[in-house]
């Protein structure tokens, strides 16, 4: 979604939105936003500060009749500001501005907006207000009337402690958790689907201890919200300690996240969800050791430790996944070394047939440098079999996932191909 019309009524929470801006310009800084503002939001907020900062332009709620914005080209603002917008958000949504929008009522600009949209157009509100407002049968008929239009979507709102000190259902969720899931949205669906698994699984050795590694899943979220605003399906499975930063995306109607512990459960779901998909993405940091003996009785005492455990190898989840693929799925596969050697790449490439390996150095930071896990970027080697060690390129994370996502757009398998396109 390119232009995004941020459109703030009157609730008391409606301070949020400055926080909504700013993260919106943070995580994807090439989205153009204006802002325009209810009579009651201007109760509240100054109009200059959306634009310092990052909005183009903040609009207030009569601003249709001045003059000075008028001009040969846009002699109609509200007209002119509904087809700029590829998506509207009411953030926040008061009881007022739902009563009057069910209405079809166009008494101040962002409701004259807003009976504008093209029906294509996306528009997300967010109700924020105290409980007994939020319940009641008005308040939620007028939810039901606006739910009707096409393309658009109520988020419910969180539960929680309200301003008024009264506790339930009403409060506004937050911007950070808010933002990621707009931007995730497209306009332009597609019908292929994209599989992604996701940091690190865990080998238990008893009730209390496991084996692991640092990875944060940072890197496949960002892969799948990417592939989410570019109209792709995405089921991404995610380990129990990643699984958190997908909760923003549940609304996102093409998303579905499968939670899993262990390297066996995530080889199993990605298992069964690869049969139909089109592109696999194995971005995990599964745990490759499985102790033999797991102590599910409690936690093992001290007496019961012996100088050695026995271990064994999980299964490798990428080999699994190749021997099942087809000709027309892509895979895309991660080789995280403490070294990236050419030997070492060489002998991946030739061990696990896929269409193109991400080679990059990790390291826990335990006695050194963290590198590769919980960090915003990395050094990247795109290896194919007629390029299998090219030079590193530093990439952030987020460019990496688009970079990733370009390649698949194009289908493109060499090396001297992928470099013309990041």
């Amino acid at each position: 979604m390119k232009n995004i019309l941020l459109a703030v009524s009157g609730s008391i929470a409606c301070y949020k939105a400055y926080d909504l801006l700013r993260d919106l310009k943070k995580e994807n800084p090439g989205c153009s936003i204006k802002v325009v503002l209810t009579s009651g939001a201007q109760k509240f907020l100054k109009p200059d500060l959306f634009k310092y900062l990052g909005a183009e332009q903040c609009f207030e709620a009569h601003d249709d009749f001045d003059t000075s914005l008028i001009t040969h080209e846009a002699p109609v603002l509200h007209i002119n500001l509904a087809r700029w917008t590829d998506l509207f958000v009411l953030y926040p949504a008061s009881a007022n501005t739902l009563a009057k929008l069910s209405r079809g009522q166009a008494d101040d600009l962002l409701s004259s907006v807003f009976l504008s949209l093209k029906p294509s157009c996306k528009k997300i509100l967010y109700p924020a207000m105290n409980t007994q407002m939020y319940e009641n049968p008005i308040t939620q008929k007028n939810i039901k009337t606006l739910s009707l239009l096409e393309n658009l979507q109520v988020c419910p709102p969180d539960s929680g402690e309200l301003l008024c000190g009264e506790k339930g259902d009403g409060k506004l969720p937050l911007p950070k958790d808010v933002a990621p899931f707009l931007l995730s949205l497209s306009d332009k669906p597609k019908s292929e689907k994209i599989l992604i698994t996701t940091g690190a699984t865990e080998s238990p050795l008893d009730t209390v201890r496991y084996l692991t590694n640092p990875a944060s899943g940072k890197t496949g979220f960002l892969l799948t919200r990417e592939a989410l605003s570019q109209g792709y399906k995405v089921v991404t499975i995610a380990t129990r300690s990643s699984k958190h930063l997908f909760e923003c995306l549940h609304h996102n109607k093409n998303f579905r996240l499968i939670s899993v512990k262990t390297t066996e459960e995530m080889l199993s779901a990605a298992l069964d969800e690869f049969s139909n998909s089109n592109l696999y993405i194995s971005a995990a940091a599964p745990c490759d050791i499985n102790f033999e003996a797991i102590h599910l009785s409690g936690k093992m005492k001290k007496s019961q430790l012996t100088e050695s455990l026995k271990i064994s190898k999980t299964p490798d989840i990428l080999s699994e996944i190749l021997k099942q693929r087809t000709s027309s799925q892509k895979v895309i596969g991660f080789a995280a070394e403490s070294h990236d050697s050419a030997e070492i790449i060489q002998e991946k490439l030739s061990r696990k047939k896929v269409d193109l390996l991400v080679a990059n150095e990790v390291h826990s930071g335990f006695s050194g440098e963290l590198k590769g896990f919980q960090v915003d970027s990395g050094q990247y080697r795109f290896c194919t079999t007629k390029n299998p060690y090219p030079e590193r390129q530093l990439l952030s994370k987020w460019e990496l996932a688009t970079n990733l996502l370009k390649w698949y757009q194009t289908k493109l398998r060499t090396y001297d191909h992928l470099q013309d396109t990041i």
